[in-house]
């Protein structure tokens, strides 16, 4: 039983994974296709303070990774809970 939530555990974390290259490598090309069409007047530079984001955070973001390692997690578990019955 230890080695399926030792799986499972991987799974989860790596669906994490999964989840934070697609959202770098689908979400900005999307953002940068939406923003071509903004004419930008002058010189302007875009600084990233971590703190301000942050706080100005809603509370939803803090749980939405723990929901998208519950879902690899449950899968993985299924997955390998049954291939424990087959046994």
């Amino acid at each position: 039983m230890f080695k399926v939530i030792l799986r499972s555990v991987c799974v989860g974390i790596a669906t994490l994974v999964a989840a934070a290259f697609l959202g770098i490598f689908v979400g900005l090309p999307i953002t940068d296709f939406l923003t071509k069409n903004v004419s930008h007047d002058g010189d302007s530079e875009v600084g990233w303070d971590l703190v301000t984001m942050a706080h100005n955070l809603p509370p939803i973001a803090i749980l939405l990774p723990l929901l998208v390692f519950a879902v690899g997690f449950f899968f993985g578990f299924r997955y390998f809970s049954k291939s424990l019955a087959r046994k």
